[in-house]
């Protein structure tokens, strides 16, 4: 009886070091998943960080590429209501000139 116990004792010891070892195993993978799900996050959060920089200066790029844009169409704009109302100035006195003449 006495062999017995000893080879469920070895057994059970067996077994508690094979359940040791695959816990081992186990932990040693969660911890480099973990790390790299770790690492992963931080990688994207910087390309998400760049992104959003990048984003933000070509904005900022376009905003002013506008406003100076729109600020040269007025200015042309008003230059063209000038000339055209010179024009019409000039025409109409031509034409007063004109008809006082007759």
């Amino acid at each position: 009886m006495n062999t017995e116990a000893q080879t469920r004792e070895d057994e059970d010891t067996s077994i508690r070091t094979d359940f040791a070892a695959a816990d081992s195993a186990l932990q040693t993978k969660l911890n480099t998943e973990i790390s790299n799900r770790t690492k992963g996050d931080e990688t994207l959060q910087s390309n998400i960080d760049t992104e959003v920089s990048n984003r933000t200066e070509a904005d900022t790029a376009i905003r002013s590429e506008i406003a100076s844009t729109s600020s040269t169409i007025t200015g042309k704009l008003n230059q063209e209501i000038s000339d055209r109302q010179s024009a019409d100035t000039i025409l109409q006195n031509n034409i007063d000139t004109e008809e006082s003449e007759r």
